[in-house]
């Protein structure tokens, strides 16, 4: 894609790719939440639960890469079986934002791809 604005293109505005899932209410109402990011610049990924909900993790994004515009996240609901067995094996990240930064952070130093 490109922007005519400044002819460049918008892939390399991108500086990573979220992806936020979280489960299906359960018979308590509760929702759980995961995320998984992916810094573009060296493909190194960071993941885990977290407690808090959706907004704390686009909170640690716009601290970690600045606008909207700087990137992407879908976010998936799956049926609690589906998550639970996605999340088996994933860290825990935190609940605040601070926390979460602060787990991201040590993931990424410790990436290897």
């Amino acid at each position: 894609m490109t922007d005519n604005t400044n002819n460049t293109t918008t892939e390399n505005k991108v500086k990573a790719h979220a992806e936020i899932n979280n489960s299906k209410c359960d018979i308590n109402g509760n929702r759980y939440f995961c995320a998984v990011i992916t810094r573009t610049s060296d493909g190194a990924r960071a993941g885990g639960q977290i407690t808090g909900g959706e907004s704390n993790v686009t909170y640690s994004l716009r601290q970690f890469f600045g606008d909207w515009g700087s990137f992407i996240y879908t976010r998936v609901e799956l049926p609690i079986r589906e998550y639970n067995k996605l999340t088996k094996n994933m860290p825990y990240l935190g609940c605040t934002p601070d926390e979460i930064n602060k787990n991201i952070t040590d993931q990424w130093n410790n990436y290897k791809a």
